[in-house]
């Protein structure tokens, strides 16, 4: 299998304040139980990470065979500017629902990050994972 590590680096996508786009700490998310039932409460990202609350997330791989058949996994660096795991490689797409987003909207992370339109019908579920990562200050639980 080939591992293929997807890093953007042309014009289009040229930033010049990595921490001003790394994550927006304003950013709603709506907090869970840890059962991933809605609590009806939506809090900042800065908070839901302080304060360990559960919120949804999105990972998404991008797999298949290249022009020779080859399989391969695409992963993708962090930036070195994200609250968590920076500067590491990751899923290819990983990013947070928004308060109220479905996950067809949600999908909008693949754009963001690798600039490709994915529809719903075109995934595969792997399941739910659950995540908890606690490196004070951040307490990430998804």
């Amino acid at each position: 299998m080939t591992l293929r590590i997807w890093e953007r680096w042309d014009e289009a996508f040229t930033v010049t304040d990595h921490a001003a786009l790394a994550q927006d700490p304003d950013e709603p998310f709506d907090v869970l139980l840890a059962d991933g039932s809605p609590t009806g409460n939506v809090k900042s990202r800065a908070a839901v990470h302080r304060d360990g609350d559960w919120h949804r997330a999105l990972h998404l791989w991008v797999a298949g065979r290249d022009d020779e058949g080859k399989p391969f996994l695409m992963f993708q660096r962090r930036s070195a500017e994200k609250d968590s795991w920076p500067d590491r490689f990751d899923t290819t797409v990983g990013g947070h629902f928004r308060a109220g987003e479905t996950l067809r909207e949600a999908l909008r992370e693949t754009e963001e990050e690798i600039g490709l339109s994915v529809s719903l019908d075109a995934l595969r579920s792997l399941g739910t994972r659950i995540s908890i990562t606690e490196t004070p200050p951040l307490c990430d639980h998804e």
